[in-house]
């Protein structure tokens, strides 16, 4: 009986190691960052000679377009490694109640009523991006208009990232080593 009792105590002793292993590579997996948006609204936006009434955050951030008359908020950061195709979520957001009277500038029949998250993830010079955009102001039935104000981007990094670190960057053709004679 004593040897049955030991044998249960270091099996919990076992589970609660593989537990701990776990959760910690699940922690690690799993990253997070967080977003501000620095709204301002006292200045054109200018573009050839046309000024638009827009509501602007920070520029690097910042994309019109014209044909639309809508905004985009894009962003683009280097990772350890691939995402994968929905690994990347927005939680947290933090909206703001605005005056329909600031979008006038803006095609309102081309705003929104949802967020419309996309990121994707890209492999450039041996270096893993991501890159994800959104539309930072909604309809809202209720409220009428709302600006993002801050958010908390997550994503995780695939695993089928060691056989994209393990490939070879672009060479030259062996025929450029070679010694070449005119003829």
């Amino acid at each position: 009986m004593q040897y049955f009792s030991l044998f249960c105590v270091i099996m919990g002793m076992k589970k609660k190691y593989l537990l701990l292993l776990l959760a910690s590579f699940l922690s690690f997996a799993q990253n997070t960052k967080d977003y501000s948006l620095d709204w301002n609204t006292d200045r054109p936006f200018i573009i050839d000679n046309t000024k638009y009434n827009i509501p602007q955050f920070q520029s690097e951030n910042f994309e019109f377009h014209i044909s639309k008359r809508v905004i985009t908020y894009v962003n683009n950061f280097k990772v350890p490694g691939l995402v994968s195709e929905g690994a990347a979520t927005i939680e947290n957001i933090v909206y703001e109640t605005i005056d329909a009277s600031i979008l006038s500038g803006l095609n309102l029949f081309n705003i929104s009523s949802k967020i419309d998250f996309k990121s994707f993830s890209s492999y450039a010079r041996d270096d893993a991006f991501l890159s994800f955009t959104f539309n930072p102001i909604i309809k809202d039935n209720t409220a009428g208009y709302k600006r993002v104000k801050s958010f908390t981007l997550n994503y995780s990094i695939s695993d089928s990232n060691r056989s994209f670190q393990n490939t070879s960057s672009i060479q030259n053709s062996v025929l450029a080593t070679g010694s070449w004679h005119r003829f």
